[in-house]
């Protein structure tokens, strides 16, 4: 049930602040209010989903300007280090990435062909795609800690980005800054490599920003 209440999350079927009432979701389910319960629990964890006093679950508030430049200042830490580690196995991660960045390609090109009418499945495809190129950097940088680190972080992501509305409009200038990380590992030098990715974070904060 975690997983299915996630893919609705995920999916954008929820906005900001909608009540996540027990009842309804068991109804809509076809299940006992027990396991919505125990799920509802678990997304707690995740950022994505908050308690409230006596009124239930709602979904997460949108960001304030404040939470999106501590999210990205430590996204750029973690993941400058992971690209420093990865950069030494670059042999490796070059044909993950152009892996990767073929998947986001054609998520990107769902997107465009939806042209507004999306259904919440074709959403949460993005964002996986968009994500799982990062986390080939994450783990070729072989630390586990940096890993648990910026996984930890990924719904925060997708609630920073989702919440204001740049989820869908950017994905044509992430895919693009995505190619630029790849073509700085397959012919840059490691620096080059680490700066595409800053790049990349502080774009995603600017988007996320004037999205308001």
């Amino acid at each position: 049930m975690y997983e299915r209440i996630l893919d609705r999350l995920l999916g954008g079927l929820y906005g900001p602040d909608d009540l996540l009432k027990i009842d309804q979701l068991a109804r809509e389910f076809g299940i006992s209010q027990t396991p919505i319960r125990e799920a509802l629990v678990e997304l707690e964890k995740t950022g994505l989903v908050e308690r409230m006093a006596r009124r239930g679950n709602r979904v997460a508030p949108p960001f304030t300007n404040e939470q999106m430049h501590d999210l990205i200042e430590v996204r750029i830490i973690l993941e400058g280090v992971a690209v420093r580690r990865a950069y030494a196995q670059k042999a490796k991660v070059v044909p993950e990435l152009r892996a990767a960045m073929e998947k986001h390609r054609w998520a990107v090109r769902n997107l465009e062909i939806a042209d507004g009418s999306l259904r919440f499945g074709e959403l949460r495809s993005y964002f996986v795609a968009d994500w799982n190129f990062h986390e080939i950097i994450l783990r070729y940088a072989g630390n586990p800690y940096i890993s648990a680190s910026v996984d930890a972080l990924s719904f925060q992501v997708h609630r920073m980005r989702q919440a204001l509305g740049t989820g869908t409009s950017d994905g044509p200038d992430a895919l693009g800054e995505n190619a630029e990380i790849l073509q700085a590992f397959e012919f840059g030098a490691v620096t080059e490599a680490e700066r595409a990715l800053e790049d990349h974070l502080a774009q995603v904060l600017g988007r996320s920003l004037s999205g308001r």
